[in-house]
């Protein structure tokens, strides 16, 4: 059984029995990852407070090719994420990207691009620097590209030609058509021309600089309905997200 070295982002813990926890780990090494921590519940356990969720953890796990849970031998922390834990909003942010990462990313299958995305944006959380929920809308609009489905809102799909808006998104093409383009009866989203400019920010600028972008209140709501059900259409099974529900509810 051989002890594997990776780094991890803890997106979900459950309690197990009296004394152990049940983790789900994005790992840099074999992608999602469930884990069992036996006695991390008990008061004497090794593995004190390392073990809660956002937590980036350095790792140690027995894993065997196969088993469905393996076991964590040794967790330490690299970034706990203090800021994000000290304000609700960024709290609840955080959550969703992670909830969002778990129910988009299924089986053991490295991604080291997507670990990647999830730490800078983790980190540009906890850094507080703009608007939480651009820091969740790029990281959806990011995800997708990974996943491959990549939205395209520069130019007609078919011509390559110039959009008006307003415009319809067609969910199912990916993009936009131009007039001339256009067909009938196509399950679109109607895109105004200041949140197809934000959605063009959003997927262009790195997450590292999303603090430089400044929407309109009702052009961050607009982005917001349009994401939602864009990746809604192309993930089978994707319903909203608990923490998400929980920030409009505060």
């Amino acid at each position: 059984m051989p002890l594997q070295k990776t780094d991890a982002v803890i997106l979900r813990s459950l309690d197990h029995s009296e004394t152990s926890k049940i983790l789900t780990f994005y790992t840099r090494s074999s992608g999602k990852m469930t884990v069992m921590a036996k006695g991390a519940r008990s008061n004497r356990s090794r593995f004190g407070g390392t073990l809660e969720v956002l937590n980036h953890i350095s790792t140690l796990i027995y894993e065997k090719e196969g088993r469905d849970i393996q076991f964590l031998s040794q967790a330490e922390i690299q970034h706990s994420f203090a800021n994000i834990r000290a304000d609700l909003k960024r709290t609840a942010v955080a959550l969703a990207l992670c909830e969002l990462l778990n129910r988009l990313e299924v089986g053991q299958e490295a991604n080291p691009l997507l670990f990647r995305l999830l730490l800078t944006a983790l980190t540009g959380l906890d850094a507080g620097t703009g608007d939480e929920m651009n820091t969740f809308y790029a990281f959806e609009l990011h995800i997708s590209d990974l996943m491959g489905f990549r939205p395209t809102f520069q130019c007609c799909i078919d011509c390559g030609g110039s959009l008006s808006f307003p415009a319809p998104f067609e969910l199912g093409s990916g993009g936009m058509r131009c007039r001339n383009c256009r067909e009938d009866k196509t399950t679109s989203f109607i895109l105004d021309s200041d949140t197809a400019h934000a959605l063009r920010a959003l997927q262009t600028v790195h997450m590292t600089r999303l603090g430089e972008l400044d929407f309109k209140r009702t052009t961050r709501c607009r982005v917001g309905d349009f994401l939602h059900d864009f990746l809604r259409y192309n993930v089978e099974g994707l319903h909203d997200l608990k923490a998400l529900t929980f920030l409009t509810q505060i």
